[in-house]
């Protein structure tokens, strides 16, 4: 099989797959001076470069005696959430200063959250129940400045590295002081929701997981966009989303009796649809462009769960394919894909580079990148723009 994309850097990992740990000098020389907490007050501390990683310290202070905390970095640190000893915050020598560094890629982007807590058993992934504890439990570090909503407990700290790419919409969306009209709810029985651009529009984008970008800076982002103008329907999924996004026949039923009849209401001059999710929501939007280009044409899929099998347990580590990339082997399809993935997501990447194989024997244009880091909002907005950039040039 070819490759879709050029390989992006990875953490490095030990053989069982945690991450390695280093204790940079420079960082422990400085803890041991006084005055430590004001020359840093910004984290995670980025130390020595080379070879495309850096070296990056997360910090933690503890706010009362007898803690112990975590560090908790997407993608990264779920690897060995069996084991957390590789995420544990180590006390330099007799300082109130205690951190995690690891050696990461230069241009990672993720988002991470610090678990505080009188006990963390070292087992406290063994089970989904368990490492979603972890998930509520964790709170945005205090000592960095970006954060966004995590989709399984509170908000998250965004690490961006220095050679990470952020796109100029979403880079000044970040930094606006003003605020652009927010996204206004259609008359539906389905939450969906708009956003109206400032001039009149040419394509229609439906993003799925609406509520989760309605607490992003999207609506600015878009507002600061340059090319041609793009209608925005949100799609929210809600608690019921495993039993709707994984599913072609569900996500086509809303899209064409719902979501299309209420956009063209608000916009009759849009001519044609994009169709863009992530993780479960990059599926759907790959289905209805394999399945159905009646309603929509081109999709951006990120992080698309192209190892879903109906009525089976998900799983992001499963081998087989999927059912989309098993129905494309048995029929003809068109339409334009722009897949994207993580470089820390290895599995999905392996998916998604068979979904790809098979979707191009079906007919359909595929083209693809890799960014680096996980299963996350942190890459997918400046990506997603990325993605239509490209799609709407060709």
């Amino acid at each position: 099989m070819s490759v879709l994309w050029e390989k992006a850097p990875c953490t490095p990992v030990n053989d069982d797959g945690t991450p390695i740990r280093i204790v940079p000098d420079a960082l422990v020389a400085d803890a041991r001076t006084p005055g430590f907490w004001e020359r840093h007050p910004t984290a995670p501390v980025l130390g020595e470069v080379g070879g495309g990683l850096r070296e990056t310290s997360f910090l933690w202070r503890p706010t009362r005696p007898g803690l112990e905390a975590i560090v908790h970095v997407n993608s990264v640190t779920d690897r060995h959430r069996e084991d957390v000893t590789a995420a544990r915050f180590e006390r330099i020598d007799d300082s109130d200063v205690w951190h995690v560094s690891y050696l990461l890629p230069d241009a990672l982007v993720a988002s991470y959250r610090i678990v505080e807590a009188e006990s963390i058993p070292t087992d406290a992934g063994r089970d989904r129940e368990g490492w979603l504890r972890i998930h509520h439990a964790g709170t945005a570090d205090p000592l960095c400045a970006e954060t966004l909503p995590n989709p399984l407990g509170r908000r998250s700290s965004v690490l961006r590295m220095p050679a990470a790419p952020e796109h100029p919409a979403w880079r000044e969306a970040r930094r606006a002081r003003t605020t652009a009209a927010p996204a206004v709810r259609l008359d539906t029985l389905h939450p969906v929701w708009a956003i109206d651009p400032a001039e009149e529009p040419a394509r229609l984008l439906v993003l799925f997981d609406g509520e989760r970008w309605r607490g992003l800076p999207l609506a600015e982002a878009l507002a600061r966009r340059a090319g041609p103008p793009l209608a925005v329907v949100l799609v929210d999924s809600g608690p019921g989303r495993a039993e709707l996004l994984p599913h072609p026949e569900r996500i086509a039923a809303l899209l064409g009796e719902v979501v299309l009849p209420a956009a063209r209401r608000r916009w009759p001059g849009v001519s044609g649809t994009i169709v863009a999710g992530q993780s479960y929501g990059g599926l759907a939007a790959a289905s209805i462009v394999a399945l159905r280009p009646d309603l929509a044409g081109t999709a951006v899929a990120q992080s698309g769960s192209f190892q879903f099998r109906a009525g089976e347990e998900p799983r992001r580590d499963a081998t087989e394919p999927g059912d989309l990339t098993r129905l494309l082997g048995t029929r003809a399809a068109r339409g334009r894909i722009h897949l994207q993935a993580g470089s820390e997501e290895h599995d999905l990447s392996a998916q998604a580079e068979t979904f790809a194989a098979a979707a191009t024997r079906a007919g359909i244009a595929i083209t693809g990148e890799q960014r680096v880091g996980g299963h996350d909002y942190a890459w997918w907005s400046d990506a997603l723009f990325d993605g239509l950039d490209r799609v709407l040039a060709e």
